[in-house]
């Protein structure tokens, strides 16, 4: 089973580190890091999470502990109300996980508008996003170099009143 839990840097640090390595998911990130070593990865972590990044959820395997993915919240602007959400998974993320994230956020914080940035070889994400109400704004084509690859990015949008309902659990 699937769970969320918020990132703890020095007790997820190594493993979020090799399941980025070892996923060839560096790439996914937004403010691209650029390290080699464990330790530079670390203090880029840190430095994102105090400055950047909102909230930063980790999708993990229950059963295993294995982190299968992760969601984040960066770019809040609280003048204009909206936020930027990304994520990775390497799993059936579904509808009611990401449902969970962004309820979480419209609680959390005064959000006019929420955008989701997700490259096209996340179908999986996308499809979930749709099914929440998320629609297509913008498509750059061959943004993100992923793998030896160049993947488009897409951004998907999603305000209050759009949200469908689904059978969500809340998170804290």
């Amino acid at each position: 089973m699937l769970c969320f839990r918020k990132i703890d840097p020095v007790q997820d640090g190594t493993q979020l580190y090799n399941f980025l390595q070892s996923q060839g998911n560096c790439q996914t990130l937004p403010y691209q890091p650029r390290f080699l070593q464990q330790d530079d990865f670390f203090n880029w972590l840190v430095n994102q999470l105090r400055g950047c990044y909102h909230d930063f959820f980790l999708i993990e395997d229950s059963a295993s502990d294995c982190i299968k993915g992760f969601l984040l919240a960066f770019d809040y602007r609280p003048y204009d109300g909206n936020c930027q959400v990304t994520g990775y998974a390497d799993c059936d993320i579904n509808h009611l996980l990401l449902g969970q994230f962004v309820d979480f956020l419209f609680r959390e914080y005064p959000l006019n508008k929420v955008f989701l940035e997700t490259v096209d070889s996340q179908e999986v994400l996308i499809r979930a996003a749709e099914e929440l109400g998320f629609i297509r704004e913008a498509v750059l084509s061959a943004y993100k170099f992923i793998s030896g690859d160049y993947q488009d990015m897409l951004i998907l949008g999603l305000n209050p009143q759009k949200r469908r309902e689904v059978s969500c659990h809340q998170i804290t």
